[in-house]
Formats: structure tokens, C-alpha cells, sequence
């Protein structure tokens, strides 16, 4: 998978902190395994030769489902991140680095979160006011974070709108911050 890659390159070359992998277990093992119920029944009635290669033929139908679903189930989580499982589409905890089965296809990998990565975010800020009601044109707020626990990040700001949400608590807090700021002070700020 390039999940790794995904992370890495993200929206527009921007790091991401959360993709949403696709599941690609399939069920269509459950097919070869209808065709080898389906030649166990012919063996039934027929007789002879044919009853002996349908029988063949039907192990050998088991036997790919059985390697198919075997295949299937192997899900890979990437070293720094953490993938996030659910049951029935509930949340129900997560799955460290490394190699997994996950054999009921009710079980799913929801999310793989960055766990590693410091993430860089920028927010700039426009028209904000000071303490005497000075309007600042704008300013610029560079953030470096890193999700330490994937399940709240993933519960209370969401895979989808984790930019909107961080956006609008950053411009809140720092327009809440140069309401408290003497204009004279936030011109010696500038850089």
C-alpha cells in the first residue's frame, strides 16, 4: 500500500496527519467456495470418474478460498503510525506497527494516523483587533504538533475536518491573545 507515501505527500505536498486506507478484502472467496459446494453436489449424483475430478476439483476450489481469505486478511500498519480498528463501523481501539490478520470482515481499519511525525501548520490570521481596538492586518502562526493518543484525535477532531477544526482554534486563541496586547506592544513583535 502507499500509505507511507500518502502521509508524506498528502494535500498538495502538505502533510497529512490521518488517511483513510480501502479495504480490499474482497469476498470473493466466498464465490470459489459456492463453486466447490456446487461440485461436491454434482459428486453426489454423479458416479464414477466424474464424481471423483468434480471432488477433485472441489478441494481444489477450497483450497484457493482458503488462500484468497488467508491473503485477504493481512493488514500492514507502517512503522509511526498507528491504525485505527473498528467493529461495525464503532471505534473499538487500535492496532500498533506491523503485521495483522483480520479475519472477520466485520473488523476494519478505519484510520492510520501519523504518531511519529511533528506536523507543520500554518494559520494566518486577518484583521484582528488589540486592547485599544487597532486593527492588525495580519498575522502569521506557524504550529508544530503530534498526536500522542490517535483514538481522541480521530473522535474529537476527525479524520476529514481536522483543518477546519485546528484553524478556527488557533485564529480564536490568537485573536483572543492580541485582544490583551497593547498596540505598541504587537508593532515591537514584528518580525
Amino acid at each position: 500500500q502507499n500509505i507511507h507515501k500518502m502521509l508524506r505527500s498528502g494535500d498538495e505536498g502538505h502533510l497529512v496527519p490521518v488517511v483513510i486506507p480501502k479495504d480490499e478484502r474482497g469476498f470473493g472467496w466466498l464465490f470459489l467456495l459456492g463453486v466447490a459446494a456446487y461440485l461436491f453436489g454434482l459428486a453426489l449424483f454423479a458416479g464414477g470418474i466424474v464424481a471423483g475430478l468434480a471432488i477433485l476439483v472441489a478441494l481444489f476450489f477450497i483450497a484457493a478460498a482458503g488462500i484468497w481469505l488467508w491473503l485477504g486478511a493481512i493488514v500492514e500498519i507502517e512503522q509511526g503510525t498507528t491504525g485505527v480498528l473498528s467493529s461495525f463501523g464503532k471505534i473499538v481501539g487500535t492496532l500498533s506497527p506491523g503485521r495483522r490478520r483480520l479475519w472477520w470482515p466485520w473488523l476494519k481499519v478505519e484510520f492510520i494516523v501519523d504518531t511519529s511525525t511533528e506536523i507543520p501548520y500554518s494559520a494566518p490570521v486577518l484583521a484582528c483587533p488589540t486592547q485599544e481596538n487597532v486593527p492588525l492586518k495580519s498575522i502569521e502562526f506557524f504550529l508544530k504538533f503530534r498526536i500522542q493518543d490517535p483514538l481522541l484525535f480521530v473522535r474529537n477532531i476527525g479524520a476529514s475536518n481536522y483543518d477546519l477544526v485546528l484553524s478556527s482554534a488557533v485564529q480564536d486563541a490568537i485573536r483572543r491573545r492580541s485582544r490583551r496586547v497593547q498596540t505598541e506592544r504587537a508593532y515591537d513583535l514584528r518580525g
